[in-house]
């Protein structure tokens, strides 16, 4: 089977979109259907193909059918004719070694390696010169010198066992035997703003075409929300009583709720993004506070999100130096017309609960809190206008 043929092969079983896929792999949905008719096929060592490998996972959930994500890459490249990835090796050896307690330079030292083409290699910005025969010596020297424990629950060997453990540890760094790692998400970042056009992007959202009504929207003085679903309820009905508002008041929004639950629902995607256009298309003003201390994958996840809204050049983005603890997770927004906050334990995101509110005394009082939270905010980032050209220039030069 063909790498095509195998990807239409898992999308027909599982009902998957070419959108869908794309949202959920964090590439084009262009890039996709190129992929599906057959007219392009990426490298084995893409980290395209981890990508897709995690969306397909991702999207077909727990279904008794759905292979795992490793099961899914294996079979990918297979229909390029390809073993496993060499993207992954980078990512097993670190996780080696951080089982084992090693360091890289105390590897680079053990092997006769100057120290940084093992940093290289760790980086992922180089390969061995003899793979084989890196990870055989990698895997002698952590038996020799690491927590042999640990080394062996990594990769199932028998740590009593010398020669299987070794070669249990040179078949976890060269076959994939265990969980793949998933893809650099920032690869899919790259990709995306290496695509993006931004008339396209307002054409999609129709920017242009919004028509905002002239009639409130029907929303109770105070609403609450519960759990995953109610949330995502809540944060469209906040862009809605806000873009049909007559009040012009600066939007003021943060958030450190995990995104890559939220990031699955694409429907729900395409509404945030049409009701944040809503806000745009009104003239207001956005100020975003961004945490900046979350995981990294769904920091990309949230860079992509936001970026395309940036070009509007009515977006502020913020962020908070200090880590904030991370037992509750936070959500407010307030705008002139409405008010949404809430909040939900770590590990049980899916029962938070979420007030909206346009009582004067909610929309005073959660004003007052946004706005202390801007005053300890830096700026994420410097957004220039047209008006700003020459002095955009002129900090290009200085760079």
């Amino acid at each position: 089977m063909t790498f095509s043929e195998q990807l239409n092969e898992y999308m027909d079983r599982f009902s998957i979109s070419n959108r869908a896929l794309a949202n959920a792999a964090g590439i084009s949905p262009g890039t996709v259907s190129r992929y599906k008719c057959g007219k392009r096929a990426p490298d084995a060592d893409h980290p395209i193909v981890g990508a897709l490998a995690h969306g397909i996972a991702l999207l077909a959930g727990d279904r008794k059918d759905a292979p795992n994500e490793q099961q899914i890459l294996h079979a990918l490249c297979k229909g390029i004719g390809a073993a496993v990835p060499y993207f992954l090796y980078p990512e097993k050896l670190r996780r080696l070694l951080d089982a084992a307690g090693i360091k890289g330079g105390a590897l680079a030292k053990g092997l006769n390696f100057d120290p940084s083409y093992v940093s290289r290699i760790l980086a992922g910005q180089r390969r061995p010169a003899d793979p084989a025969r890196f990870s055989e010596g990698a895997a002698q020297y952590v038996l020799r010198h690491g927590d042999r424990e640990a080394v062996a629950a990594l990769t199932g060997g028998d740590a009593e066992n010398d020669a299987a453990l070794v070669k249990k540890i040179v078949q976890f760094l060269g076959s994939g035997t265990e969980s793949a790692a998933r893809p650099d998400p920032m690869y899919g970042f790259l990709a995306k703003m290496d695509e993006f056009d931004l008339e396209r992007f307002v054409r999609d959202v129709r920017f242009d075409d919004i028509k905002l009504p002239t009639l409130p929207f029907a929303l109770p003085t105070v609403k609450h929300y519960e759990g995953l679903d109610g949330m995502k309820e809540a944060e469209i009905a906040f862009c809605r009583t806000t873009a049909l508002s007559a009040a012009a008041q600066d939007v003021i929004l943060y958030s450190d709720m995990p995104m890559e639950e939220m990031a699955k629902d694409s429907g729900f995607a395409q509404k945030w993004l049409f009701g944040m256009a809503m806000m745009l298309k009104r003239g207001l003003r956005l100020h975003i506070i961004h945490n900046v201390h979350r995981p990294f994958r769904e920091m990309i996840l949230g860079l992509e999100s936001h970026l395309p809204m940036y070009m509007t050049g009515q977006i502020s983005p913020y962020y908070f130096k200090e880590k904030q603890e991370n037992t509750f997770f936070h959500l407010l927004k307030v705008s002139g017309a409405a008010a949404l906050s809430g909040e939900a334990i770590k590990g049980h995101h899916a029962e938070g609960r979420y007030t909206l509110s346009k009582s004067r005394a909610d929309l005073r009082y959660y004003r007052a809190r946004a706005e202390a939270m801007l005053k300890n905010a830096l700026p994420l980032m410097q957004i220039y206008r047209a008006a700003q050209a020459e002095e955009f220039r002129r900090a290009r030069a200085a760079m």
